[in-house]
């Protein structure tokens, strides 16, 4: 017997460590789960090793020293034991398994230092039996009892697992009673299967997540697709204009979006949009204001009368509880003349470069899909050689350091004064450059915490 504790001992170790490895890279996809399953598993396992004389002979410990393995050992696996148990079942009845295994914390490291103290492994062998007992029973209680496993494939492993379990538990205690007419303990037989058991449904889930994780990553590129095909590739060619545009979304997709309209070479309508929230709902939303957008090409010279147009289309979708932000301007550069209006969305600045002064064109309404009849003022502003006009989403001012200070608009407009001498595309880029490292990002892949949309015009 002591042969099958060993061989046990061995497969139940490397099984443990090898899934305390993989929580460590599917942790989104059940990785708590795994890894209570690995550290139970890899200490039940080192457990039946410790238990056995001959592992003396392999790795060379002192009986003593193994005795003081074994016993800490033994105080402390049942914790990662029952978090494992709460991963599967839950918290527990009024949250009994969570109360379980963070008061068996301070019970192991008590029953630990007793060890230590009186030179003693198992010093109080009769009290921790007695602790073990009312866990077992707690645990068995709720795996045992009606709860999620639901499904009948795990049904059938829950029984397998507690039938072999309670049977050679019965057996042994048969044995010890002098009722059967050998002396061998397979205890340590059955709660390896009742442990396979449970792995076994945990390796199920563990794989149905990844499979439902690859679904909802399959469905988010496709997305994320989607809404690139919204997006214009490149600024329109406008005589008198260099325009770049900036596109960072917090996630794979974004509430923020952007779009023109070209009248004629030298007639440009620009939009700048940002949806409240994040994620799939908010770009479904942008996708509708997209299409709301380009049903009022028409209006492209009348800023307030487009977005009044694109109020009432929204209006009538049901934003439910959601609104969209917009910022519209038309740019006539051959008239030295642009028109805009904003839909409580924060105000575009303009450069004036014979003033060397930066401008916020206020002005505006409410924001989109809340009031249908709801107005929006056309203002209007002279335009000349050198200026330079950012259209921007909040996401630039909001991005905040790690100290949680927000870049704001006088930051914004501190930087657009002292890089009025950058080129479109460069001052695009030193304004996102000079975000990520107020943010603290690395690398060019790190999310900022909101979507950021920034589209620079220079009167050439």
């Amino acid at each position: 017997m002591e042969l099958i504790d060993i061989a046990l001992g061995v497969v139940l170790t490397v099984i443990g460590a090898i899934a305390a490895v993989l929580a460590a890279f599917y942790w989104a996809g059940g990785g708590l789960t795994l890894l209570s399953f690995g550290l139970f598993t890899v200490g039940f396992g080192l457990t039946l090793l410790l238990g056995s004389d001959a592992v003396d002979t392999f790795i060379g410990m002192s009986p003593a020293a193994r005795g003081y393995a074994f016993s800490i050992l033994g105080y402390w696996f049942p914790v990662p034991g029952v978090m494992f148990a709460e991963q599967l079942r839950g918290p527990g009845w009024h949250s009994s398994l969570r109360r379980l295994w963070q008061a068996w914390i301070p019970l192991a490291a008590t029953l630990t230092l007793v060890d230590i103290v009186t030179a003693s492994p198992f010093a109080v062998g009769d009290l921790y039996r007695l602790f073990i007992i009312i866990m077992l029973v707690i645990v068995f209680g709720h795996v045992l009892g009606p709860g999620p496993f639901t499904a009948p494939a795990e049904r059938r492993l829950r029984r397998w697992g507690s039938g072999l379990l309670l049977v050679f538990f019965l057996h042994d205690n048969l044995v010890a009673l002098g009722y059967l007419p050998w002396q061998l303990a397979l205890q340590s037989v059955g709660f390896t299967a009742f442990v396979g058991s449970l792995g076994l449904i945990t390796a199920q889930r563990f794989f149905t997540n990844q499979r439902e994780l690859v679904i909802v990553e399959h469905e988010m590129n496709t997305a994320r697709e989607i809404q690139a095909s919204i997006l214009p590739e490149h600024p329109p060619q406008t005589d008198g204009l260099t325009v770049a545009v900036r596109y960072a979304p917090m996630r794979a997709v974004a509430g923020d979006f952007y779009d023109f309209v070209a009248v004629d070479n030298h007639r440009l309508g620009m939009l700048v949009a940002d949806v409240t929230g994040h994620g799939v709902p908010a770009a479904m939303i942008a996708s509708l204001s997209k299409g709301a957008f380009s049903a009022q090409a028409d209006r492209a010279a009348a800023p307030g009368a487009l977005l009044a147009g694109m109020n009432t289309a929204l209006c009538g979708s049901r934003l439910e509880r959601q609104f969209v932000t917009a910022s519209y301007v038309f740019l006539e550069p051959e008239a030295g003349s642009m028109s805009y209006s904003g839909a409580g969305h924060l105000p575009p600045l303009l450069w004036r470069a014979s003033s060397r002064e930066v401008v916020e064109l206020g002005g505006g309404g409410i924001f989109l899909g809340f009031l249908p009849d709801a107005e929006y003022p056309t203002q209007k502003a002279d335009l000349r050689s050198g200026d330079r006009l950012l259209v921007y989403t909040d996401g630039v001012t909001e991005a905040a350091d790690p100290a949680g200070r927000f870049f704001d608009e006088a930051r914004l407009k501190q930087f657009v004064a002292s890089n009025c001498g950058l080129g479109t595309e460069a001052f695009a880029d030193a304004l996102m450059a000079r975000l990520r490292a107020w943010a603290g990002h690395t690398s060019t892949d790190q999310p900022f915490e909101d979507d950021v949309t920034l589209a620079v015009v220079d009167v050439v």
